[in-house]
């Protein structure tokens, strides 16, 4: 399972942190999978969370929901989309977890749920494209029910 969107506890002195401004620890689960080395940490700062980000993804050439390059983190930043559907595809998703896409490679790439998940009601092996330049956001509603898509 990755750390994407995991449920974390943060100690009072987080909890003061994030209300005041100093770095405090994550505890729990959350911990655990970092300390293993699972789960990239979420740190929160003076003026909100920062969220780990996946830089430098380069999609899938050829596209195709069979080995797309797979979004681990809640920031996934593609940099290489080289042709037209080149494809990208999520891990399993919790209900309630986002994951953020940003498309700054040259074309415009294949998002693709995990299978049997549906991204608006689109079939599975279908995805939706995201435009190159764009950034799409993306709610899991049900661990099959992703909604999202670019934001204007």
């Amino acid at each position: 399972m990755s750390g994407r969107g995991a449920q974390t506890q943060l100690s009072g002195a987080a909890q003061d942190a994030a209300r005041g401004g100093t770095t405090g620890t994550i505890e729990g689960n959350e911990a655990a999978r970092n300390a293993a080395g699972t789960a990239p940490p979420i740190d929160t700062f003076p003026n909100g969370i920062a969220f780990p980000v996946s830089a430098n993804l380069t999609a899938k050439a050829g596209g195709g929901q069979a080995g797309a390059t797979s979004m681990t983190a809640p920031v996934n930043n593609i940099t290489v989309v080289a042709t037209a559907a080149d494809s990208v595809a999520f891990d399993a998703m919790r209900p309630g977890e986002m994951v953020v896409v940003v498309n700054a490679g040259a074309a415009s790439c294949q998002v693709f749920g995990a299978s049997p998940a549906t991204i608006n009601g689109v079939a599975t092996g279908t995805g939706v494209p995201l435009a190159a330049g764009k950034v799409g956001i993306y709610f899991a509603v049900s661990a099959t029910n992703i909604r999202g898509g670019a934001l204007a």
